[in-house]
């Protein structure tokens, strides 16, 4: 019997990897050139971001790292990016400029709350209208298609949860560059995979620029901190590529269980902040109130520092990608999605419990030290 044939790859599929490959080179080594500079500008004007109760760095940093992220990756869309995507980027290069500018006022001057909400809101309005949108819940209960008056506000609020979400998870070096990077590699993949070459692109470029920034964010020795500038730019993109993979694998890829592995992705930030929000609700306190109970806070409590915190945070996000690529697949929609957050639930109980072996240990050590020196003045 002949062997089947095997598949080799295209000239044009090879084509699109070499492209691929160079955006996340180009965008990687534009980083790792200019954030040096915007360093050299933050300090030289003292534009930092200064320790407080709540923040974790005992000297002033600056806090532009998101800027350098920005220049990087709009430089290398224009440089590589093939004129007939421009269709799709121009509305996401709308939405990324504004998102840094409103990031940068609010890291130098202070920008409200309700006005920053209300241009990302407005924003995703504007994408709503240029087709990108979620058009039902996606076999969530069975239910598929919405009547389009719901579809709006389904998208406006999905776009607006999951930026605000990036922009909270950013507490600790290395955490939200790290997601970001591992996020937009993976929808870039998906987005290969199936065929959707402009946003395969986007996502391996920002991936690029992500993992430049990371050289300069990662470990408890920082020399920049991405700022609201670069945490807006990563929640916005990353809301759109959730919302692209999701609509477009459910509707046109018939993959039913497209919500799940879309969510699993973003299911660190996204899980974290509907966790704080339910808890400050149950306790009666403003839903909106700062606190240090975020899931990084929650590692470092355990002893960790930055680095083995990040590591340990982006192990829960893979586990819950491969649950959905794996055993939730054949599964009904409510089930995965219940399945991934039990998930993520244990991984803060696991969380917890490292924490109270950790203080076991310490009291035993203390406890150990304290009796010798006990029996010697005796």
């Amino acid at each position: 019997m002949e062997a089947p044939p095997v598949s080799r790859p295209t000239n044009t599929s090879i084509a699109m990897l070499t492209l691929l490959l160079t955006a996340l080179v180009l965008a990687f080594t534009l980083t790792v050139f200019l954030i040096p500079q915007v360093i050299e500008v933050a300090n030289a004007r003292a534009l930092y971001d200064l320790p407080d109760e709540r923040k974790k760095h005992a000297r002033p940093i600056p806090a532009l790292g998101g800027l350098g992220v920005f220049l990087s990756f709009m430089l290398t869309v224009i440089a590589l990016a093939r004129l007939e995507w421009w269709g799709d980027f121009r509305f996401v290069a709308l939405g990324a400029v504004l998102l840094v500018f409103v990031g940068l006022k609010d890291d130098l001057l202070g920008v409200s709350p309700v006005k920053r909400l209300l241009l990302q809101l407005g924003l995703a309005a504007l994408f709503y209208g240029a087709g990108l949108r979620l058009e039902g819940l996606y076999g969530l209960f069975g239910v598929e298609a919405l009547p389009a008056f719901l579809n709006f506000p389904l998208t406006v609020l999905a776009i607006g949860l999951i930026v605000n979400a990036y922009n909270l998870i950013d507490g600790i070096n290395g955490l939200a560059g790290s997601l970001g990077t591992l996020g937009s590699l993976v929808f870039g993949s998906l987005f290969y995979i199936h065929g959707l070459q402009a946003w395969s692109f986007l996502a391996f470029a920002f991936a690029g620029a992500m993992l430049g920034f990371l050289k300069y964010n990662y470990g408890r020795g920082a020399s920049t901190f991405m700022g609201d500038n670069g945490s807006l730019l990563l929640g916005w993109l990353m809301a759109l590529f959730f919302v692209k993979f999701t609509d477009t694998a459910y509707r046109d890829w018939a993959q039913p269980h497209a919500l799940v592995l879309g969510l699993s992705v973003i299911a660190i930030p996204v899980f974290d902040l509907l966790r704080l929000f339910l808890v400050r609700l149950l306790k009666r306190v403003s839903p909106f109130s700062a606190d240090r109970n975020h899931i990084h806070h929650l590692v470092l409590r355990t002893g960790r520092n930055h680095p083995e915190a990040c590591l340990r945070i982006l192990l829960i996000n893979g586990v819950l990608m491969l649950t959905a690529a794996t055993w939730a697949a054949g599964k009904p929609v409510w089930l995965g999605l219940v399945v991934l957050f039990l998930l993520f639930i244990a991984g803060l109980f696991a969380i917890s419990l490292s924490q109270s072996i950790s203080m076991i240990k310490k009291v035993e050590w203390e406890r150990h030290r304290i009796g010798p020196e006990m029996n010697l003045q005796e």
